[in-house]
């Protein structure tokens, strides 16, 4: 880099100070590439400048600090008067080389006795107002910081800007550390488009350095995931990004991405006009660690054991583990690190950390230091001592505190996860050391739902641990729900062996354990059958008694989310009544959702996802929420409900199929709502049940394909309901079975399906189950109306359409939708009506039951027909005409007429001849 400003100024002379000229000599050139992005970082340094005498750009090596500085020069030779003054430090040793290159710029002479300090105070003071730029001060910070405390006091209208990977020290100096360019998510591969990648800088300076690597270089749908690896693992840092785009001349975007790993070696070979040290992505991270004292070194190699962070504490830890370094030293010496902007700190959260680059580098270092295995050793052992303290079962006053107590352990666990799997990937499976960190990450990858993660960290030291270590059997007993739901068949030996290591060793809080989660195990398959309740009510009851207040939690809100599932709302939640926390207020929200209180139950799933947003509350507990959500914005016809859970952006595929059916069920509901019907059906179809809650699926699969017209597979799917009310009662599923067995047999046997309607209605009033209490007098309403009983079907229908409008209950499927319509056309003006709008729900149901006994005729056949319809058909086998037989019955022959078109629809024939063959045959029977 040259020392003025700006290749646009060619052929100009800039006055400087007194206004004598400076020649084009002193005047850097432009860069021969242009500037990506960064126009708000220009902003705010415009800003900041306008306001502040000495502001010094910090940042790691590569991250764009000279860059800066020169468009801000640029800037300032065009605002103000006196110019800009670039003074390159890159080549300077000390405080002589520093003033010389400031005099040189200058051109200043020196007066006969008068030091060069004092000739440029003299030579700026007094002058336009100029901005000084000293570019790469770090390694002469002593000697910068002595020019700049003489030119801010002596040169008032002088304005200094440095570059520096740490601050200079001086008074009323203002840092600003240079933020990495913007990179694009890796979490949420559909947004790894050429177009999503190509919004963000760090892939724009890829793509425009690697344009010059390779002419007609280009993102594109296939090559942007790679792209977007590789500026976030390069930490968005431009140096290291345009080393990397010029390996495009020779490797394709993926393969430079997969070689990262040993990107030192990778991201060589840089332009040979750049200083050395920046020809190279390692001499750039070297030449920062060349600045460091003994001290510092030691510790910033040792750092890079950390994985996404640490806290001071944890470096302490780890650092004065060796006993080679005070541990108020290594706090110290982790403060001048960040202020050389080799670590970086995050107020908010009262965490440190390095950019990938640079641990990459650091971790190079312990290897070639010799010191990679004791301090990984270090590292584990910390991350076993501080999960045994942050996860540890203190005592606690009830079961709600101690659930607080675990929800809490989420919130701290979550940035020192990674140090954790890090840990595990390091120590021996199925040592000691290993099992501690498994058992201390229990309760976390349970709340998590990290079924994955148990299973590759966790499970193989299960395996291959020692049984009779006390570790073993903790780690057994931490990892036993979380892989039982998973339905992992290599984790059932495990139990076993545990159950009989704590039966040898009198443990019965390990048993208790085990037992509840084997009991509610088979709750969330089966469902809650009698004997399984019965067990685990006499193991919550010793639970509370005793204190242990897992198995309580456990055998509280387990069956109590299962007899909810089933449609039995009240008893599901007494057994949470004690409970607090968004499971409990979830399950009693889906309890009142079916009773029909179904504001209440938007109220109760609103409250807990507050929690939940505010991390109080486990993943299972976003699983309910799906559930509850799903149920009030079917029932109130209303998508809104759903927007909240961002269906979208839902990814849990670590999630048994069970689990993930609640999202399934939502999307269909969605679906649904969106008139969508086919897609719907699609959605409820493509999970097979498993779990006892995911039968809810198949309850509005029948319900869907009834109203797509399918009634073979809307009565296959509605069949299906026996399955998990086998041994069970599930009133919710039966209920809901009897109803669409019933509206499909309502054309061919109006009995049959009103016999079948009866009993479910019977089934869902009995365990309060308004909303399929409504569909059910709905359906015999209508089929009440098409019989011709106009006023029972009024009174049915006024008062489910009075406990709609009160439970605000506004969906009907499409078929039910059109037969209700019907029957209220056909019911329009009956004086029944005004009775049944004054019916209670529990009074319609009772009124409905009283009808029970009297028959109806089918829609269709013989039996269809009336006492006088079946005359007139007589007649006509006679051979009677119309006007015949209006005289022998006394009635018009309009009226006959009338008789004979209903006949024929009923018995499907087309002419008299038809229906006379047919009354002879009939008799003849």
């Amino acid at each position: 880099m040259h020392r003025m400003v700006s290749n646009a100024l060619l052929g100009r002379r800039l006055p400087i100070g007194d206004g004598k000229p400076v020649s084009y000599r002193h005047v850097p050139p432009a860069p021969l590439t242009p500037l990506i992005g960064r126009a708000p970082e220009l902003a705010e340094l415009s800003l900041l400048l306008a306001g502040e005498r000495v502001v010094t750009l910090t940042g790691s090596g590569g991250c764009g600090k000279t860059r800066l500085a020169y468009e801000l020069a640029v800037d300032a030779v065009e605002q103000m008067a006196g110019g800009a003054v670039w003074a390159e430090l890159a080549s300077c040793s000390g405080s002589e080389d520093v003033l010389a290159a400031v005099v040189d710029v200058l051109e200043v002479t020196e007066s006969p006795g008068e030091a060069g300090l004092d000739s440029v105070a003299r030579m700026l003071a007094g002058r336009a107002p100029t901005l000084l730029v000293l570019d790469n001060a770090e390694h002469v910070l002593d000697a910068a910081a002595q020019l700049v405390a003489v030119v801010v006091e002596r040169a008032p209208d002088v304005k200094v800007l440095c570059t520096s990977r740490e601050p200079i020290g001086v008074h009323g100096e203002v840092v600003w550390r240079v933020p990495s360019l913007s990179t694009p998510s890796l979490h949420d591969t559909s947004l790894l488009t050429a177009a999503a990648v190509g919004q963000f800088d760090a892939a724009r300076l890829f793509l425009e350095r690697a344009r010059r690597a390779r002419r007609g270089f280009t993102i594109t749908d296939d090559n942007a995931p790679a792209v977007a690896q590789i500026c976030v693992r390069l930490d968005g840092l431009p140096l290291a990004i345009e080393l990397a785009a010029a390996r495009v001349r020779n490797m394709p975007p993926d393969r430079i991405a997969a070689q990262l790993d040993d990107r030192f070696r990778l991201l060589a070979g840089g332009p040979r006009t750049l200083m050395e040290r920046q020809q190279t992505l390692q001499a750039s991270v070297a030449w920062s660690e060349g600045l460091l004292d003994t001290t510092e070194q030691l510790v910033f190699r040792r750092l890079g054991v950390f994985v996404a962070g640490f806290t001071a504490e944890a470096a302490e830890a780890v650092i004065g583990s060796f006993g080679d370094v005070d541990r108020y030293d290594i706090t110290e010496a982790v403060g001048r690190l960040v202020d050389k902007s080799l670590v970086q700190f995050d107020d908010s959260r009262d965490r440190y950390s390095l950019l990938d680059t640079i641990r990459a580098y650091a971790m190079q270092r312990l290897l070639e230091t010799g010191e990679m295995a004791a301090t990984r050793d270090a590292h584990a052992e910390w991350c076993a001592q501080w999960l045994a303290a942050a996860t540890s079962e203190n005592a606690t006053p009830d079961v709600n505190s101690w659930w607080a107590s675990r929800l809490a352990i989420v919130a701290k666990v979550d940035p020192e996860w990674p140090n954790a799997a890090s840990a595990l990937d390091w120590v021996e499976v199925g040592s000691p050391l290993a099992l501690r960190l498994v058992a201390g990450l229990g309760d976390y990858w349970t709340l998590r739902q990290r079924a994955t993660d148990s299973a590759r960290h966790g499970m193989p030291s299960l395996l291959a641990g020692d049984r009779q270590r006390p570790e073993w059997l903790l780690a057994v007993l931490k990892l036993m729900l979380l892989r039982t739901n998973a339905g992992d068949a290599a984790f059932w030996p495990l139990r076993q062996e545990a159950q009989a290591l704590a039966e040898e060793r009198d443990d019965t809080v390990a048993l208790m354990r085990l037992a509840t989660v084997a009991q509610v195990s088979m709750l969330m398959f089966v469902g809650p059958r009698a004997d399984l309740l019965d067990e685990l009510a006499r193991v919550r009851q010793h639970a509370f008694k005793c204190g242990e207040w897992l198995t309580a939690w456990n055998a509280s809100q387990s069956p109590a989310v299962m007899v909810v599932a089933a449609g039995r709302p009240d008893e599901g939640e007494a057994l949470v009544a004690s409970l607090t926390g968004a499971r409990a207020i979830l399950i009693r929200s889906v309890a009142a959702q079916l009773r029909g209180e179904i504001a209440l139950s938007l109220q109760l799933a609103a409250d807990a996802q507050g929690l939940l947003d505010a991390r109080l509350g486990a993943v299972l507990d976003r699983v309910l929420t799906a559930f509850s959500l799903a149920g009030v914005a079917l029932a109130l016809d209303d998508r809104s409900p759903l927007a909240s859970l961002r269906l979208a952006d839902i990814s849990l595929e670590s999630l048994p199929a069970g689990y993930l059916s609640a999202y399934t069920m939502a999307r269909g509901v969605d679906e649904l709502l969106a008139g969508r019907l086919t897609h719907a059906r699609d959605a409820f179809a493509e999970r097979e049940p498993d779990l006892f809650t995911s039968w809810r699926l198949v309850c509005l699969l029948a319900e869907t394909e009834l109203a797509l017209g399918d009634e073979v597979a809307a009565r296959a799917a509605a069949m299906r309901m026996s399955v998990p009310s086998a041994d069970v009662s599930a009133p919710l599923y039966e209920a809901t079975a009897g109803l669409v067995l019933a509206e499909c047999d309502w054309a061919t046997d109006v009995n049959g399906a009103l016999d079948d309607a009866h009993r479910a209605l019977a089934t869902a009033a009995e365990f309060g189950l308004a909303q399929v209490v409504v569909d059910l007098l709905e359906l015999i309403g209508s089929m009440l109306a098409d019989n011709g009983r106009s006023k029972d079907a009024s009174r049915l229908l006024a008062a489910a359409d009075s406990a709609r409008s009160a439970m605000s209950y506004r969906y009907r499927f499409a078929h039910r939708a059109a037969y209700v319509a019907a029957a209220r056309a056909a019911v329009h003006g009956d004086d029944g009506w005004a009775e049944g709008a004054a019916l209670s729900l529990a009074a319609a149901v009772d009124l409905a039951q009283r009808m029970r006994g009297e028959r109806v005729r089918p829609q269709a056949g013989w039996d269809s027909l009336t006492p006088t319809e079946l005359q007139v058909a007589e007649q006509v086998a006679a051979g009677l005409t119309n006007p015949q037989i209006a005289e022998r019955l006394l009635m018009s022959r309009a009226t006959v007429k009338t008789h004979l078109v209903h006949v024929y629809a009923k018995l499907g024939f087309g002419n008299r001849a038809e229906l006379a063959a047919a009354v002879v045959r009939r008799a003849a029977r």
